[in-house]
């Protein structure tokens, strides 16, 4: 099933309308590959020739989370604004953050994720899925907290 399809089925299923507007939305969003913001989803729609408000993007973006064709990364942008992620059709993954620049690295481990089941499994957890995010600091940021340290 397509992320259009899918999206669909849920708007039915909350009685709402499959706007244009929405449609729009989706088909652009998917073709953000990145982590991105809606000021850059919105600059993206932009580009592509649509004039759709921030309002309607941000009334859409709750059903796209819910729907499961995006996710509210923990990460915010620079300017502290809220990232998401287009995780329906993408192969799983988990992150590792910056807590100085902000980097993202995304990598996929078999170890942590046959742990993540054992524990569930230990619970009585039938898992439908996660996030894992590790926070630290990048190797090129440890570098210049040196470099800083050295020179005060």
């Amino acid at each position: 099933m397509g992320s259009q399809k899918r999206f669909q089925q849920f708007i039915s299923g909350q009685n709402l309308r499959m706007t244009s507007e929405r449609k729009t939305i989706l088909e652009s969003l998917v073709q953000l590959h990145d982590h991105f913001t809606v000021t850059e989803l919105l600059h993206h729609l932009e580009a592509s020739g649509h004039k759709i408000s921030r309002a309607t993007v941000y009334r859409t973006i709750p059903h796209l989370i819910r729907s499961r064709i995006i996710r509210k990364a923990s990460v915010c942008s620079s300017n502290e604004e809220q990232v998401y992620e287009h995780i329906f059709g993408h192969t799983h993954h988990d992150h590792l953050v910056c807590d100085h620049c902000g980097k993202v690295v995304e990598f996929f481990d078999n170890e942590i994720e046959d742990l993540q089941d054992k524990i569930a499994g230990r619970y009585g957890f039938k898992l439908k899925y996660h996030f894992l995010e590790l926070w630290g600091i990048c190797p090129e940021c440890q570098e210049k907290i040196i470099e800083h340290e050295i020179y005060k």
